[in-house]
């Protein structure tokens, strides 16, 4: 058998390229991004997102990680988006009672 070789290194450069049809100019993909938040009750109303070229960002605050996966979810399904950046924060607030599930019957 001879010498094996270890990868060291891998560089991605791919780009996501959109089919001309595809393409939605920023202000467009914002307002189609704040509609999906808004229309869909699981995330929080402190969410706002932004588009700069086909990337959007997502910033607020939530008090679950579910509402802040459910926002990513939600924003990178539309026709356009490139990425989506996750900037939102946890509220500090959050007590046993928002952790852990209340079960009817159950000592938590």
């Amino acid at each position: 058998m001879g010498k094996t070789n270890d990868v060291r290194d891998v560089r991605n450069h791919l780009k996501v390229a959109l089919q001309p049809g595809d393409y939605r100019d920023d202000p467009t993909l914002t307002a189609t991004a704040n509609n999906a938040l808004t229309l869909n009750n699981t995330v929080s109303v402190g969410v706002e997102a932004t588009a700069a070229n086909g990337n959007v960002t997502l910033i607020g605050t939530v008090r679950h990680t579910t509402e802040r996966a459910a926002a990513e979810l939600m924003v990178a399904e539309p026709t356009g988006v490139r990425s989506v950046k996750n900037d939102i924060q946890m509220r500090d607030d959050t007590g046993p009672a928002d952790v852990i599930p209340q079960v009817q019957g159950s000592p938590f």
